[in-house]
């Protein structure tokens, strides 16, 4: 649900300098991971549960969505 391409767009341009590049998967998953814990405090909170229980989904998805994206030489 947060894990949205906006968000995965803007992850890019914020800690990818707006390219793949496979050095910079570490910064942009967290930078995902950050921004949704930010911004799904309320939602969380409302299906009784915390970030730490959707963590590592939300870093999945934003790895495999990153990894997809890479040219196919870089990985």
């Amino acid at each position: 649900m947060f894990v949205t391409d906006g968000r995965l767009d803007q992850g890019l341009r914020e800690a990818s300098e707006g390219r793949f590049n496979p050095r910079f998967i570490g910064p942009f998953v967290n930078w995902i991971a950050n921004d949704v814990e930010k911004e799904s405090k309320v939602e969380l909170a409302k299906a009784n549960l915390t970030f730490g229980q959707v963590k590592s989904q939300v870093i999945n998805k934003a790895r495999t969505w990153y990894m997809a994206q890479l040219p196919k030489d870089k990985h």
